[in-house]
């Protein structure tokens, strides 16, 4: 048995504290109903579970289709994607965003290994495509992913971050 809830919950960050639209709480609770109640709504996401199998279980059903770094690889291992070499913020901006489970927002994502600022000159200057960009097409092939191997048309909008059928429909066409 799970459920899953929302909190409002900041996380401290090096910037100060700041709200982590990615960020996840995962409880193991024997009575998942009362702990709903304390709970309440709010902005982090709160996985709950009666026990630990239960969460093992979910585990396992869901740890071969979180990660991105697969498609992030093919997106970069082009020889047309780099313009130079990948500075080690950068990459160490990819390799969170390879550990992801949805493709984040670009500024969730630019700010991830260090200032936004820094991150959009680091980024012009050794990748091809903008990062927007970048992030569609790992939206698509992420989507394409996810259909491929039985996910919902809901989970595909959840991984993907689209707002609606149509959107989604949007991305796939643009990219595939």
């Amino acid at each position: 048995m799970r459920f899953e809830k929302k909190l409002d919950i900041p996380r401290v960050g090096d910037r100060g504290v700041v709200a982590d639209e990615s960020a996840e709480i995962i409880l193991i609770a024997p009575g998942p109903n009362l702990v709903t109640g304390i709970l309440g709504r709010g902005a982090v996401h709160v996985r709950c579970f009666a026990s630990v199998a239960d969460f093992d279980a979910w585990r396992a059903r869901t740890s071969t289709r979180g990660c991105l770094a697969d498609l992030i690889e093919q997106l970069t291992s082009d020889r047309d994607a780099t313009v130079g070499p990948v500075p080690a913020s950068l990459q160490l901006a990819l390799g969170w965003l390879g550990g992801q489970e949805r493709v984040p927002p670009l500024k969730v994502f630019a700010e991830a290994a260090c200032a936004r600022r820094s991150f959009f000159r680091l980024w012009s200057r050794s990748m091809r495509e903008r990062p927007g960009r970048f992030l569609d097409h790992l939206r698509a092939l992420h989507a394409q992913e996810l259909l491929a191997h039985g996910a919902t048309v809901e989970d595909a909008l959840g991984g993907t971050g689209c707002r609606s059928l149509t959107a989604l429909h949007r991305l796939l066409e643009r990219w595939h």
